[in-house]
């Protein structure tokens, strides 16, 4: 009951700073397979806020614990199906379809699963002071219905694509958002913004449904020949190497020593994509920046391009380091791909 009431007291005392409602129900049970939505009605739970139902039965916990490591699925299924056309044949051992997708879906998505759509993105938000992203900005506010025709649309990639029976895409199982992330982040960001509306707002869609297995060695290319936005450096192309997820996840878990005079300890912030650090700061409040910045100091921020320098550098080749950015991250890339298929094991938490 203290429990219970410390927690309703929490809610009562902030309810003006909550914007969102995130139930978690935790069961040793089964969840019935009759069950496939979980919509809660907003009007009549918790002042009307935004409200999301997300279940944790028993069958979940045996999925996550086998996964070893791997992110949990996301299937999207779609309240309003995506009309599509199919752009491979039938033979082909990979399907591939042309979609135009609501800026208001693509919008909800990132709200939803933020990052975790843009995994194997090459870089994160860079927010509005990109010359792309105050044009897309621009667009939206001025000449919304001509967005479609002004932006170079999206390109997708998924494990699994359900059909309803006229052809339209029902769901998406582990979207991932390989081109776009600007556009898709940018609609994200824009439609928070009073002056702007993304009703009539579409965006063209390129979409390839993979299997697992061929995910690391597809996904980067078509990433690179896809990517014309922005410009693209050699080291971006590398960034959905294991070897730097691995480090990203070392970063977020493993805290430094406490320095002396301090009461807590710190973390290191790896930066696997361009911008993840700013794209984290910008989804957080004030005081959850004030928060999540004394975690992770900026002081603290470590690119893959620094990490590669330093490396190099250690390893004995000072000359390479002093060529430049690329040029060091280049040589890095090559010998840490042989390693890494050598023994991955090498490179653990005590590295």
């Amino acid at each position: 009951e203290n429990e219970a009431y410390e927690v309703s007291k929490f809610i009562y005392d902030f309810e003006e700073k909550i914007s969102e409602v995130n139930i978690v129900l935790i069961t040793n049970c089964l969840l019935s397979k009759s069950i496939k939505s979980l919509i809660v009605d907003t009007d009549d739970y918790f002042s009307g806020l935004p409200t999301k139902l997300e279940i944790w039965d028993i069958k979940r916990f045996y999925d996550d614990e086998g996964s070893g490591g791997k992110s949990e699925s996301i299937v999207i299924e779609f309240e309003k199906p995506i009309p599509t056309l199919s752009a491979t044949l039938d033979s082909s051992k990979y399907h591939s379809y042309l979609c135009v997708i609501p800026g208001s879906t693509l919008a909800s998505l990132y709200e939803e699963y933020g990052a975790r759509i843009l995994e194997a993105n090459v870089r994160s938000f860079l927010q509005f002071r990109g010359n792309v992203n105050k044009g897309i900005r621009f667009t939206l506010k001025n000449n919304p219905e001509m967005f479609f025709a002004y932006n170079n649309g999206i390109t997708v990639t998924a494990e699994k694509c359900e059909l309803n029976n006229v052809g339209q895409i029902k769901s998406l199982t582990n979207l991932q958002i390989v081109n776009g992330g600007q556009t898709t982040a940018t609609l994200y960001h824009a439609s928070k913004l009073k002056d702007v509306s993304l009703d009539g707002v579409f965006v063209q869609t390129k979409l390839s449904i993979l299997d697992d297995d061929d995910d690391d060695e597809v996904i980067p290319n078509i990433s690179k020949f896809a990517n014309t936005q922005n410009k693209i450096n050699e080291s971006d192309f590398f960034s959905n190497h294991p070897f730097h997820r691995n480090m990203q996840d070392k970063s977020r878990r493993i805290s430094t020593e406490v320095v002396r005079g301090n009461v807590r300890s710190t973390k290191w912030f790896y930066e696997r994509s361009r911008g993840q650090y700013q794209t984290e700061l910008g989804k957080r409040s004030a005081q959850q920046r004030k928060e999540y910045q004394e975690e992770f100091p900026k002081s603290q921020l470590i690119t893959k391009t620094d990490l590669a320098k330093t490396s190099v550098i250690f390893s004995g080749e000072p000359n390479r380091a002093i060529q430049g950015l690329q040029i060091a991250f280049k040589y890095f890339a090559v010998n840490i791909q042989k390693d890494w298929e050598a023994n991955e094991n090498l490179f653990n938490d005590l590295l």
